[in-house]
């Protein structure tokens, strides 16, 4: 028997996600959503806050359960739309949080698979050193880091290897893997 993937969470001891500190997002959500649901449709939030959230953040209840990964908002209408169904049962009035690990820095480019630098939005040496490793939402490395450049237009991070997929333009950087 060949298998072709595997899905499944790594926790700990007490079946918690790995990241152990989560930050309010302030959005709650607008209506009741059973597990398995709006990984194709629009999940309604709170006010015009769907500009809180960036493709691929990695979103969780206010259990601390891991919901999804965004895939795409919709400011105008305050809707989120999760990278595939959600993960736990979510309910209006509920807020939304992020791990810890999040930062505010995020590409301002999309990135190809095999590039060594990436663009983004702020200063990265106010979130990360030399050696950090740089995670996405979905818990994947894009690379350790060699350099940093606060001074050009726009900034940059250099990684010891190559990027090896493609990572589109607004994705958020994390400091630690969010997952």
């Amino acid at each position: 028997m060949k298998i072709n993937s595997l899905t499944f969470n790594i926790t700990n001891e007490n079946g918690d996600s790995v990241e152990n500190t989560y930050i309010s997002t302030g959005v709650t959500i607008s209506a009741n959503f059973n597990v398995g649901s709006a990984a194709a449709t629009d999940m309604d939030i709170s006010d015009t806050a769907a500009n809180t959230f960036r493709i691929l953040d990695a979103v969780y209840n206010s259990s601390y359960k891991f919901i999804g990964n965004i895939h795409i908002t919709n400011t105008l209408n305050s809707d989120i739309q999760f990278m595939k169904t959600t993960n736990v049962h979510l309910f209006s009035g509920e807020t939304l949080y992020f791990p810890s690990g999040k930062t505010d820095n995020f590409l301002t480019a999309a990135v190809t698979n095999g590039s060594t630098s990436i663009s983004v939005d702020a200063d990265p040496t106010n979130d990360f050193s030399v050696g950090d490793k740089v995670y996405l939402g979905t818990g994947i490395i894009l690379g350790k880091i060699s350099a940093m450049d606060s001074e050009s237009d726009p900034e940059t991070i250099t990684f010891e290897s190559a990027i090896t997929q493609y990572v589109p333009s607004g994705a958020r950087l994390y400091k630690s893997n969010p997952l």
